[in-house]
């Protein structure tokens, strides 16, 4: 829902840079649960992650700034994330995914029915169930939990937050493509410093493996 909010004020290519900040954040959640400091490698990274994002984000063009809104909505996004990767490699990891995935569904219904009560306009359109609600709640609640739940559990916190950044590229590309939005150079050179630092720290992972 937070990143919801976000596209509402942002470009989905800057949301989906937002939402990424995930990537960081699971290493530093990793570093305050394991007390185990990141190595160097992986701090080099968590740099040219927030340098790659000042880029794709278009925070150093005073003149092309991302609505405050957007940017708060899009790192309360990441946060959120952030938690969901904790709960997917440390909670209950005993169960079986589709029980996991369940009980994730169900909270997740809470909060929906709860912001819905809120902020419900009063009235509903039928087309939206079939034409973006049914793939919306496939491909975005029914599938992540049940494949984060499967994978996260047989991987380090911070690991998992590495290979979630894949959609990264994904979501960007689909954006341009589908949505005719506008990327820029700088952008697409931030993206690219993410995906490097992405890259440098599975390597990291791979050489402690």
């Amino acid at each position: 829902m937070f990143y919801y909010l976000a596209v509402k004020y942002v470009p989905v290519s800057v949301g989906i840079v937002l939402l990424m900040q995930s990537v960081w954040m699971g290493v530093l959640a990793e570093w305050m649960i394991t007390k185990q400091t990141p190595s160097p490698k992986k701090i080099l990274a968590v740099v040219v992650v927030i340098a790659g994002t000042l880029l794709a984000t278009n925070l150093l063009k005073t003149d092309a700034l991302p609505h405050w809104h957007g940017i708060l909505w899009g790192l309360l996004a990441a946060v959120s994330y952030t938690v969901t990767m904790f709960a997917g490699n440390r909670i209950a990891i005993n169960l079986p995914p589709v029980q996991r995935s369940l009980y994730m569904l169900y909270g997740a219904a809470v909060v929906a029915l709860v912001f819905t009560a809120i902020t419900w306009p009063g009235h509903f359109t039928v087309e939206i169930l079939y034409t973006w609600g049914i793939p919306l709640s496939v491909f975005g609640t029914l599938l992540p939990p049940l494949l984060m739940n499967a994978g996260f559990p047989k991987i380090p916190m911070g690991m998992g937050s590495i290979v979630s950044a894949v959609e990264l590229p994904v979501s960007v590309t689909t954006a341009y493509i589908v949505l005719h939005e506008t990327v820029s150079t700088s952008q697409w050179l931030g993206i690219a410093l993410i995906l490097g630092a992405i890259v440098l720290m599975n390597i990291s992972h791979n050489k402690q493996g």
